[in-house]
C-alpha cells in the first residue's frame, strides 16, 4: 500500500477546531495522524511531571506512525472522529479572554489552555482537578 504524508506545522491555534484537535494545550509538542476525510486517527505526545518531554523520542513516533500505517492497511483506524465539546467555543479566538491579545496576534496551544482556564474560573465552575 503506498501511503502519502502530508506534514503541517501549525504555529498558530488561530481557527482551528478545538472539538477536532482536542489535547493537551500545555504539551511541549503534539502531532496527529488524520486520514484522508479529517478524522484524527491517533494522537502522539505527552508529558509526566519529571519532564515536559519525557515521552517525546523519535523511537515513540516512529513507533506510533508505523502502527497507525498498520491499522490503516488492514483497512482500520485507532479512534473515530473525535468530536469533543469545546463547551460552547469552537475556535481558539471565540473564548471572551482572547480580547485581552493584540488583534489578529498568534494564539499559542498554552493560552488555549489559560482560556479555558479564565472561562471556567470567571463562571465559578473551575476545580483543581482541571489542572
Amino acid at each position: 500500500m503506498a501511503s502519502r504524508f502530508i506534514l503541517a506545522r501549525v504555529t498558530n491555534m488561530r481557527g482551528v477546531d478545538l472539538r477536532r484537535f482536542d489535547f493537551d494545550f500545555d504539551l511541549t509538542w503534539a502531532a496527529f495522524f488524520l486520514d484522508a476525510s479529517g478524522r484524527v486517527l491517533g494522537r502522539f505526545g505527552g508529558r509526566d511531571p519529571a519532564s515536559p518531554d519525557t515521552y517525546l523520542t523519535l523511537n515513540g513516533l516512529k513507533h506510533a506512525m508505523a502502527q497507525h500505517l498498520e491499522l490503516l492497511a488492514r483497512g482500520r483506524h485507532s479512534h473515530d472522529v473525535l468530536e469533543v465539546p469545546a463547551d460552547r467555543f469552537v475556535r481558539p479566538e471565540d473564548f471572551p479572554s482572547v480580547k485581552r491579545l493584540k488583534a489578529g496576534s498568534c494564539i499559542h496551544c498554552h493560552q488555549v489552555r489559560e482560556f479555558q482556564q479564565d472561562w471556567h474560573y470567571e463562571r465559578g465552575t473551575w476545580r483543581t482537578e482541571m489542572l
